[in-house]
């Protein structure tokens, strides 16, 4: 398989047939043999996270926005880090699949609004540059931080409902017929 195919799954090596290999390559050929592709569709079926080897749309958006942004090997590389990194700061290997989707959807806002904000700063740097295009690159820049802080915040906003603390609220009245509410979450001590 070439660079562009590598992906980490969460996949059971033993649980694989022993020509999965050969399979796989076999039906990446032009003309590729119906029964491989039925055996492949029958596996991609019955392993969990299979698919994720031979087409996964997070990965891909986020690979091809990466070899825009850079087509050197090792700027594309710290990239990879800086995500890598990202990911393990938002806790991915410990989230709900929900919150991995939502750290995943983070991750592609976030390039986008790296490349974005690298193109303004390019932009407004080269001389003679119309200002159309530097106002262009403003709104782009605009939508492309709403759309990560809309994916910040769905983040916070799903973790928060999933967090097993019940919120409680106490209602108190006072002597002189005034009512106090109190609300907050629950913390229970172990």
């Amino acid at each position: 398989m070439t660079e562009k195919h590598k992906v980490v799954i969460e996949v059971d090596a033993a649980n694989l047939p022993a020509d999965f290999a050969e399979v796989v390559n076999r039906a990446y050929q032009k003309k590729p043999d119906p029964k491989d592709i039925k055996k492949l569709q029958k596996w991609i079926e019955d392993t969990p996270g299979l698919w994720k080897l031979f087409f996964d749309f997070s990965a891909m958006t986020q690979r091809s926005a990466i070899e825009k942004m850079a087509s050197d090997k090792v700027t594309q590389f710290s990239i990879k880090a800086n995500i890598d990194e990202l990911r393990q700061k938002l806790g991915y290997a410990e989230s709900a699949e929900l919150e991995r989707l939502l750290i995943e959807n983070i991750i592609s806002t976030w390039l986008r609004l790296q490349w974005t904000d690298y193109q303004l700063s390019s932009s407004i740097c080269q001389e003679g540059v119309r200002f159309t295009e530097i106002e262009f690159w403003e709104r782009r820049l605009s939508m492309c931080q709403s759309r990560y802080l809309k994916a910040c915040e769905m983040l916070a906003r799903v973790r928060r409902l999933l967090a097993p603390r019940p919120a409680v609220q106490i209602n108190l009245a006072a002597e002189n017929g005034q009512q106090v509410n109190i609300a907050g979450d629950l913390q229970i001590e172990k």
